[in-house]
């Protein structure tokens, strides 16, 4: 029997399935499943969102834009949309609409430390070495254990150290991130 709603089992199988999929790196598979998920259901917002990273993956960013934009209209406190958009943006070199994205992400999930990791980033990119030097301390501080968020301290330390403090602050950084690695 086909799925009916998106209460039914059977559809949130199609939509796990789907996912699962994805995550296993079957895209063309995952993109097959998400449409017959989106078939059923044209405002599934899972759906539209990880069609929209997964077109993304395939190159096709702007089209991504549209889906997981359609995404956060129908659940736009989903701070993990907001981030993937952000993603999509930063990708394509677009850092203030990435900066907007991981805001709005944190502003969802103040504790969401990807979204704080990937605002760090880009603050960096954007060559606002004060805001992004915050950004990185607060994702220590949310992420106490999340080796990478030392490293990428370590290497803006090391990338912008204006005395040996600041180097050995940086080997500091490095040193932690191996420990919770």
């Amino acid at each position: 029997r086909l799925p009916q709603r998106p209460s039914d089992p059977a559809f949130v199988g199609l939509l796990q399935e789907a996912m699962r999929a994805h995550q296993a790196g079957e895209l063309d598979t995952a993109e097959r499943l998400y449409g017959e998920v989106l078939a059923l259901h044209a405002a599934q917002p899972d759906a539209l969102h990880f069609l929209g990273v997964l077109s993304h993956q395939r190159g096709r960013s702007d089209e991504a834009v549209l889906l997981i934009s359609s995404a956060l209209k129908i659940t736009p406190k989903h701070p993990d949309a907001h981030n993937n958009l952000g993603n999509v943006h930063k990708e394509c070199g677009r850092l203030a609409d990435a900066e907007r994205c991981y805001r709005k992400a944190l502003a969802c999930a103040p504790e969401h430390y990807h979204a704080q990791s990937n605002l760090a980033v880009v603050l960096e990119a954007q060559e606002r070495l004060d805001d992004a030097f915050e950004a990185y301390s607060k994702l220590i501080e949310q992420a106490p254990t999340y080796a990478h968020g030392y490293y990428r301290l370590g290497l803006f330390l090391r990338n912008y150290a204006q005395s040996e403090e600041h180097l050995e602050q940086s080997a500091e950084c490095f040193r932690e991130s191996f420990r919770h690695d």
